[in-house]
């Protein structure tokens, strides 16, 4: 009878009966699970729309490689903002008798949608290079920082989605790039039959629990095969993108930061990346859609109940 204890085979009058939490302990676990809610929404989304961003700008620079050419990257500013038909799941469930459980970080998304606001160069010597672009950027941001009336997406972005509402809030940036390990966008125009053949790279920085002085930011890269590698898509990210692997829209491998900066073909980029985020969050004078989330709001309320604070 001991072996089959160990084993776990006990007489159902002798299984242990789960405790059921107190008020303040589904509170905690409720927020929590929420928090994380919000991270799988804004990397998932966040992901499925850069995708959607890098295959648009293979097709335009591919349709516009001989007249007016475009540069071969973009930059992306990320906003996170409510899902009007999100609807939020009960903080705890009784499923039968003595199990109890609380709803998962997968239960909650949805809640929250990314859109972004973009930034295309054309083509040009001094927009070829991505370090050089994105410390440009860095630089104007650190001389405007204190400029009253300053906003982050109209002097660094030319163009938005449909839908970026007023009360959006800022939450990271990302880049799409058709250079990739494989070739330049140039080299590949010399043998691509069209702009399906082209590929791409996206790389995010994300403040998956926004913290104004402490920002907890995750960090994807995600490459892009064109039509004659049947358009494979590779994806690594430093945080989870679902509670349970098996629910992700989408294939990711998780890989740490060091992983990922480490990585020579990354290293630059994602080190410049990390700079201008910087940059932005230390400007003061923010207007929403571009700006820091306010006290009081739902992001700080489940990052505060969650354990996060500033430093």
């Amino acid at each position: 009878m001991t072996a089959m204890a160990d084993r776990g085979f006990l007489h159902p009058q002798q299984q242990a009966v789960p405790r059921r939490p107190d008020l303040s302990e589904i509170a905690d676990l409720t927020e929590r699970s929420r928090v994380l809610g919000y991270q799988f929404d804004l990397l998932r989304t966040g992901v499925t729309r850069m995708q959607s961003l890098n295959v648009g700008h293979a097709q335009t620079a591919w349709t516009r490689r001989r007249r007016d050419p475009i540069a071969a990257h973009v930059l992306a500013l990320l906003f996170a903002q409510p899902n009007p038909d999100f609807v939020a799941p009960p903080p705890e469930r009784q499923l039968s008798g003595s199990d109890w459980r609380t709803v998962s970080g997968d239960e909650w998304t949805g809640a929250w949608q990314v859109r972004v606001a973009t930034r295309i160069w054309t083509a040009g010597p001094e927009n070829a290079d991505l370090g050089q672009l994105l410390f440009r950027l860095e630089q104007h941001v650190n001389d405007n920082r204190q400029v009253d009336g300053w906003t982050l997406r109209e002097q660094l972005t030319d163009s938005m989605d449909p839908g970026l509402h007023a009360d959006a809030v800022w939450v990271g940036l990302a880049v799409s790039s058709l250079n990739t390990r494989t070739g330049s966008f140039a080299q590949v125009c010399d043998t691509a039959r069209d702009g399906a053949y082209v590929p791409g790279v996206i790389r995010l920085v994300v403040n998956v629990v926004p913290e104004t002085y402490r920002p907890h930011l995750a960090l994807v890269v995600g490459d892009r095969r064109g039509l004659d590698e049947y358009g494979t898509k590779t994806v690594h990210s430093t945080h989870g993108l679902s509670g349970n692997g098996f629910n992700s829209p989408f294939p990711y491998g998780r890989a740490t930061a060091d992983q990922l900066s480490g990585d020579p073909w990354h290293e630059v980029a994602l080190r410049r990346m990390l700079g201008l985020d910087t940059a932005l969050r230390s400007a003061y004078h923010f207007a929403r859609p571009a700006g820091r989330p306010a006290y009081g709001t739902v992001w700080r309320e489940a990052a505060h109940a969650a354990g996060w604070r500033p430093s």
